[in-house]
């Protein structure tokens, strides 16, 4: 399915083409030899489970299940409403279990990390990963940081970096050279392939509004109580707007209101979460010509609440190709990376030591 993907879409030449052969290739042999290693009796006894052949050790799954219990406490407080407490890992909520959720998405988490680990050694980044290499490395960094410290040396973070942070940061950094090996390798398409493709993200990537005219009446206030005032009289405005199917002649309904037109051009950037025009130009780009709407800036002091529409529809354009392209190259080399990393996680095997696996329960309780 990947190359026929690839293919398809993007009518990629011959060498590009077997550039992706090669990969796609590598990667079933690999899976092959590792299923034909797997064997019933093939664990060790501190192993919880394997993901392609790759054993992964009570402590090193410790690592990821302890940080996924902030998540499993919120996904479960947020959907039961369910605390934390004692009986929390004993308890079922609905149909499903804390302890179940949560070495689900540890086992998630490590055939992720695996993948990556292995296919960056397969790529020549680095060795093959080995817990116990992993724990010697850790401790001769906490040793040089503390000599580097006690030395009066310059040391960035904490003097003795955890087990955990340092797993992750590996991980993180191993993460980022792998990409950047990919974009030097395989992620380079040409110029034709990259336009096809810039062809089918340009309405959701690269569209834009050069001018957008408004008309607005506008309800002031400097303060919050101010703020009250202005919505009540803004939402009776509205109703006798829609009635009238126009906002102009309200202007003089509403002495308090100020009617004004304004253009905003795509060109002119402007800036600032609270910057009233950015809110404005930001809310003006959703509306439809000729409908009337009602805008709360939500904003709680020196602001106003908007009537607006449209003064002409919407006219939108694309940015030309040859403007956009080391963009389009930036995406095309991300979507590339997503399709490799779901094809390595689907076709990853994922071998669970059951024995040693219901052990994990009483890392948790």
């Amino acid at each position: 399915m990947f190359l026929v993907h690839i293919v398809s879409n993007f009518k990629e030449n011959a060498a590009l083409l077997l550039g992706y052969c090669i990969l796609f290739f590598y990667i079933v042999s690999c899976n092959n030899i590792a299923k034909k290693k797997e064997s019933i009796n093939s664990f060790k006894t501190s192993t919880v489970l394997k993901i392609n052949d790759i054993p992964v050790s009570i402590e090193e799954y410790n690592i990821v299940l302890e940080e996924e219990k902030a998540m499993t406490y919120n996904y479960f407080f947020q959907k039961y409403g369910a605390e934390k407490n004692n009986q929390f890992w004993k308890s079922s909520y609905g149909k499903e279990s804390p302890i179940d959720y949560i070495k689900n998405k540890t086992n998630s988490r490590f055939r992720r990390l695996k993948v990556i680990q292995q296919y960056a050694a397969k790529m020549g980044i680095v060795k093959p990963f080995v817990f116990k290499k992993f724990l010697n490395d850790w401790q001769e960094e906490n040793k040089k940081r503390k000599l580097k410290h006690d030395a009066g040396g310059i040391v960035y973070g904490p003097v003795e970096t955890s087990m955990q942070n340092y797993y992750f940061y590996l991980q993180t950094n191993l993460e980022i050279r792998l990409k950047d090996k990919l974009d030097e390798t395989y992620f380079n398409p040409k110029k034709n392939d990259l336009k096809a493709y810039y062809e089918v993200i340009k309405s959701k990537k690269f569209t834009f509004i050069d001018t957008i005219s408004i008309s607005y009446l506008s309800f002031p206030y400097k303060n919050s109580n101010q703020r009250k005032k202005s919505i009540r009289k803004a939402k009776e405005a509205y109703g006798d707007a829609l009635k009238l199917n126009t906002i102009k002649p309200l202007k003089g309904k509403y002495p308090s209101a100020i009617y004004q037109q304004k253009v905003f051009y795509d060109n002119v950037k402007l800036h600032g979460e609270e910057n009233e025009d950015r809110i404005l130009k930001n809310y003006a780009s959703t509306l439809i010509f000729g409908h009337i709407k009602l805008l709360d800036t939500k904003i709680n002091i020196n602001s106003s609440v908007y009537i607006i529409s449209l003064l002409k529809p919407i006219q939108k354009k694309f940015r030309p190709f040859e403007n956009v392209i080391d963009e389009v190259l930036f995406f095309y080399k991300k979507n590339e990376y997503k399709k490799l990393m779901k094809l390595l996680n689907t076709s990853a095997s994922l071998e669970i030591n059951q024995e040693v696996y219901n052990r994990i329960d009483t890392l948790l309780i």
